[in-house]
């Protein structure tokens, strides 16, 4: 399955987009689709160095590819001051 509940958070406690990414890499290895969240958190800002993955109105698609990633997986989080 490419979503669940268990991989929604609508009160992502995160200010930098880099504990963002890292808090919702974290639900995805609890669920068992990746196996290091620091591989993968590496991945996905390495990408964000290239080309920034925002893509208005406060919403981002943070992504990367990966090896340590096992199924493809979205991983949803919302915050409530937002984040730069």
């Amino acid at each position: 399955m490419l979503i669940n509940k268990n991989l929604v958070t609508l009160n992502l406690k995160a200010k930098t987009k880099e504990e963002a990414i890292k808090k919702l890499a974290e639900l995805a290895q609890k669920e068992g689709k990746i196996t290091s969240v620091d591989e993968y958190v590496k991945c996905v800002l390495e990408r964000e160095k290239a080309y920034t993955t925002g893509v208005g109105n406060g919403i981002a698609i943070p992504h990367g590819k990966s090896k340590t990633v096992k199924e493809a997986v979205i991983v949803f989080g919302k915050t409530s001051d937002g984040i730069e």
